[in-house]
């Protein structure tokens, strides 16, 4: 009974530290084909990790991508739910033939595995005005990605819509209890099992 006690005083102080810090401070994303809407069958796999620094106002990633059609022309975080197709927010790189834009200047590694760090600022903020989003409203887009309302994808010749996607989830990994789109939560509109990226 103690031990009950226990966890349940320390979930409940846990959730405490994190209403007080304004929300989660990691995020991560599992890019899978299937995600695309519409699915692409395909080899691609990816993962995004990012984590909030500097009083929230940037976010620190590493994004890994690998058994890609070819070599990749662009990559984003769009804003979107998990059955819709949205503007791209932020470029966390492109290509010669599709330059990155908001400021970001990293080139995707022209191979079918890769990996791209950087650090999103709200200077690397986009318009997406018709959903009403300002270029550099970074905090909108914050909100937007503890709501579980944006997500990563990774473009190719071969896709050029995306070949493959995951949705922006609050926390670690899928190791952490959360729902990373892998069946273990909660379903997409669709009325699918999948938690659908």
């Amino acid at each position: 009974m103690f031990k009950n006690t226990l966890l349940v005083g320390a979930s409940v102080l846990g959730a405490v530290i994190l209403l007080a810090q304004g929300g989660p401070s990691q995020f991560h994303a599992t890019l899978e084909p299937t995600n695309e809407i519409p699915a692409v069958s395909g080899t691609a796999a990816g993962t995004f990790t990012a984590t909030l620094q500097n009083n929230d106002t940037e976010l620190a990633y590493e994004f890994n991508y690998s058994g890609l059609s070819g070599a990749p022309t662009q990559a984003h975080i769009h804003f979107g739910q998990t059955f819709a197709n949205g503007a791209v927010v932020y470029w966390i790189c492109g290509s010669t033939a599709n330059p990155p834009q908001g400021g970001t200047v990293t080139i995707c590694p022209q191979a079918k595995d890769g990996k791209v760090t950087g650090i999103i600022r709200a200077a690397n903020i986009v318009a997406a005005t018709t959903q009403g989003i300002s270029a550099g409203d970074f905090a909108k887009i914050l909100e937007a990605i503890r709501d579980g309302n944006t997500y990563v994808n990774i473009h190719t010749v071969q896709s050029p819509g995306g070949e493959a996607r995951g949705q922006l989830r609050p926390g670690g990994g899928s190791n952490d209890g959360t729902d990373d789109g892998d069946g273990q939560g909660k379903g997409n509109s669709k009325g699918k099992g999948k938690g659908g990226d």
